[in-house]
């Protein structure tokens, strides 16, 4: 109900009980990156040579244990977008 697209992928998250939570995770990180460049035949939604360099910085509240554990922590733990670049010019959030 507030439009943030990380509130939005909490409840994708609590929704889908029935597909293992770390793969949902990665899924719907991928659905808001890389698919949704690929769909809309966009240059970007990854880190990559030759990718537009559109990016937004997210802080955990602590380092995950394990590396496969960053989508589900971000979506889980996260509310506000830290830093922003667009072109490679950084943004000023408000």
């Amino acid at each position: 109900d507030s439009l943030n697209i990380l509130d939005e992928l909490r409840a994708a998250l609590m929704l889908h009980n029935d597909i293992p939570i770390d793969n949902l995770a990665n899924r719907l990180i991928n659905s808001v990156t890389k698919n949704a460049a690929l769909a809309l035949n966009l240059n970007c939604g990854e880190v990559k040579v030759g990718r537009l360099s559109d990016i937004i910085v997210i802080e955990l509240p602590q380092k995950p244990v394990r590396k496969e554990d960053i989508a589900l922590w971000t979506i889980l733990h996260t509310k506000t977008v830290s830093d922003m670049f667009i072109d490679g010019k950084r943004i000023k959030l408000d």
